[in-house]
């Protein structure tokens, strides 16, 4: 069974500014998503290389066709911020390679407070 974990104050979560929380053995991060407000809560652990995924940025989706042509979207992703490998931040899954993801978790607020479940 999962516990809810307090990670900090809704307040202090900012765009560019995670809160991260040792749960479990592992880091945790917590992320605002610029775009539409909400949190994201994500393993704080890019599988690629390893680094600190949460240091990266959470922003929507860009694809590209043949041709030149790019298109936002209606998806977030956590971009690393060592090679800009990205994951689906309600998946935790890499668009380019399913071999590769990132553990997500559920989040809430409850009374200005952010609790992970995990």
């Amino acid at each position: 069974m999962s516990d809810w974990h307090d990670v900090g104050a809704e307040a202090d979560i900012t765009p560019g500014a995670p809160a991260i929380a040792r749960i479990g053995g592992r880091e945790v991060g917590v992320m605002r998503d610029p775009r539409t407000g909400g949190l994201v809560a994500i393993r704080n652990r890019c599988p690629h290389s390893g680094a600190r995924l949460c240091l990266g940025t959470v922003e929507q989706r860009i694809e590209g066709e043949p041709g030149g042509r790019y298109a936002l979207v209606d998806r977030t992703v956590v971009v690393c911020p060592w090679h800009g490998w990205e994951f689906d931040a309600a998946t935790g899954v890499c668009p380019e390679d399913e071999d590769y993801r990132v553990a997500v978790y559920p989040v809430r607020v409850e009374d200005g407070r952010v609790l992970v479940q995990a």
